[in-house]
């Protein structure tokens, strides 16, 4: 999340501010993230217990606490350093996510996780740029929510790139099909959701449609991998984070002091 710049006669006093979204004890509230950052998850990390930089300490971290069982014990951190605001997965069973934002991409690597809707994605091949691989291609795998019809399907894209959405027309088709109807499997997808892109000799994940219309819910990027963690991933205001189940809308904020003359 980054700060902005106080005015000469002023100082940085309050910091970056995450709202939470309709779930539990976190609704309508917010948590004020210090320079000293902060841990969250559902058990309070001892004072040593490791270094900070491996999250397994909290040190002079702030702690955030969560009762929702989708959170892991200590599940992230944000932490300020060189001016900016960062998030970090210490290794959470459901992931730390981020949104997303509109004309923004994500590079789809070997590993790479995404969520659209209600369901998880993996890429679980990727031939692009391999030596002798020949046209390029790109392996999505659905591995949540259990219980899908989409569940363990894997929808191989080329280089043209492709659509995801619930429509049937999309290369990734979040509908499957009942007595000769297709029927949409997730009402939290829209039409035409997100889109995978090839250049610069990657693929990449777009939200939204080629013409610029975002989807209504979001396209989610996965920090880290399951049980891994992430490297740091900066914030600004403005950037949304979703947390187990709990979503947050960031802010960043500073308090004018009057100084004297």
């Amino acid at each position: 999340m980054r700060a902005r710049r106080p005015a000469p006669a002023a100082r940085a006093r309050g910091w970056p501010r995450a709202t939470a979204g309709p779930f539990r004890r976190w609704n309508g509230r917010s948590f004020e993230v210090s320079k000293n950052g902060v841990v969250g998850g559902r058990r309070r990390p001892s004072a040593s217990g490791g270094a900070p930089d491996d999250g397994g300490g909290i040190g002079d971290r702030d702690f955030m606490p969560f009762a929702d069982s989708t959170v892991s014990r200590r599940h992230f951190e944000i932490c300020h350093d060189g001016g900016r605001f960062a998030v970090r997965d210490l290794g959470s069973a459901s992931g730390t996510f981020r949104r997303l934002r509109n004309g923004a991409e994500a590079p789809l690597t070997l590993g790479a996780m995404a969520m659209i809707g209600k369901h998880q994605l993996c890429v679980v091949s990727d031939s692009a740029g391999a030596a002798g691989a020949g046209e390029a291609a790109l392996g999505l795998e659905c591995f949540a929510p259990d219980g899908s019809p989409l569940q363990g399907k894997i929808f191989k894209i080329t280089d043209k790139g492709a659509t995801l959405g619930r429509r049937t027309t999309n290369a990734v088709a979040f509908s499957h099909v009942v007595d000769g109807e297709a029927v949409g499997v997730d009402s939290s997808v829209s039409a035409e959701h997100a889109r995978v892109v090839f250049a610069g000799g990657g693929f990449r994940l777009a939200d939204g449609t080629s013409a610029g219309k975002s989807s209504t819910n979001g396209t989610w990027i996965r920090l880290s991998g399951l049980h891994e963690k992430s490297d740091r991933c900066d914030l600004e205001s403005g950037d949304e984070l979703l947390i187990g189940t709990i979503r947050f809308h960031v802010t960043a904020t500073h308090t004018v002091v009057e100084r004297p003359l």
